[in-house]
């Protein structure tokens, strides 16, 4: 990559990315067992991340539920199977297959419908011997939702630059219920733990930056509800020394003209000069603006264009 001052026109990545098979949430068991009483409503949610590429096929006792099946009673919306009124006839097992392009996964669901007037209230799941409880409202919740400084609901994607050898925090906090996973990914591929540490943690730490460490970071957060994701574009700088004071700081009379000037060594005449405006309100976030550490700068696009010779780079901001 070509060392920058400041910005680098970033280049977007194009590559033949793998995609990714549906993704279970954590500790969902093998088998979910559901005891309710007859006659009362009952909503099984597929414990899937949700994904727009996502098919999901519902089946009761291995035989296939129809969508276009719904009664007055059954009622399937995708990752959702509602009864209004259950009847002993509703008892059984009950599956969800979920499928993309990549592959498919599977949770189970073991329906008992009790006529007596005991109102059971947990979900009581059983794996390989072992037995978990589960809370009734897990299945009652919210989609993830960003949760940004200035209250956005969602986060537009932000330029990240940083120089080589410093660390950068990727910030993706969300809330929702059940409280959403994450998964961070790299131009489309999932981080792996072994060089990134850990990845499923909703701020994202890269020490040591490299400018191979330059790239799109994604969080993916999701749980059964919904997923959301947002998008870094980071750009690791060269570590470019100053040619002499250059820039320093200036005081004119007003409507006089002022030059600054910015003068670095470097072996690259490729090497770009980019003059930036440090934005005055930091509590408005601006989707064009361009981020140093907590702080937010716009571009500034002035001629006259850099000049190169003798390995020193030098490109002066003109106030008329």
């Amino acid at each position: 990559m070509n060392p920058l001052l400041f910005l680098l026109l970033f280049i977007l990545f194009e590559s033949n990315i793998a995609g990714d098979p549906p993704v279970l949430l954590k500790q969902t068991p093998n088998l979910i067992t559901l005891e309710i009483n007859e006659n009362e409503p009952m909503e099984l949610r597929c414990p899937v991340a949700i994904t727009p590429d996502l098919s999901v096929q519902w089946s009761k006792n291995n035989e296939d539920l129809d969508p276009i099946w719904s009664t007055s009673n059954l009622l399937i919306r995708r990752f959702v199977l509602k009864i209004h009124h259950a009847h002993i006839s509703d008892a059984g097992l009950y599956k969800c297959n979920v499928v993309n392009g990549f592959g498919n996964v599977q949770a189970q669901f073991q329906i008992i419908v009790k006529s007596n007037e005991t109102s059971p209230n947990s979900i009581i799941s059983s794996e390989q011997q072992n037995i978990m409880v589960w809370d009734v409202n897990s299945f009652n919740g919210e989609a993830p939702k960003f949760l940004a400084r200035d209250g956005r609901s969602h986060i537009e994607s932000t330029k990240v630059i940083q120089p080589e050898g410093t660390t950068v925090q990727l910030k993706c906090l969300a809330s929702g219920k059940p409280s959403p996973e994450i998964r961070w990914k790299k131009n489309g591929k999932i981080l792996s733990e072994d060089e990134y540490g850990i990845t499923q943690t909703q701020i994202l730490n890269i020490k040591d930056l490299r400018q191979s460490d330059t790239g799109n970071y994604t969080c993916e957060v999701f749980n059964s509800f919904g997923t959301i994701n947002a998008t870094y574009i980071l750009i690791v700088t060269e570590t470019l020394q100053f040619f002499g004071y250059d820039p320093q700081n200036l005081s004119v009379e007003i409507g006089k003209a002022a030059i600054l000037n910015c003068r670095v060594q470097t072996n690259d005449p490729t090497t770009k000069i980019q003059w930036l405006k440090k934005i005055d309100n930091q509590q408005l976030f601006r989707p064009d603006s361009i981020v140093f550490g907590s702080e937010q700068y716009e571009p500034i696009e002035q001629y006259p264009q850099q000049q190169y010779s003798n390995n020193i780079l030098s490109k002066p901001l003109i106030f008329p």
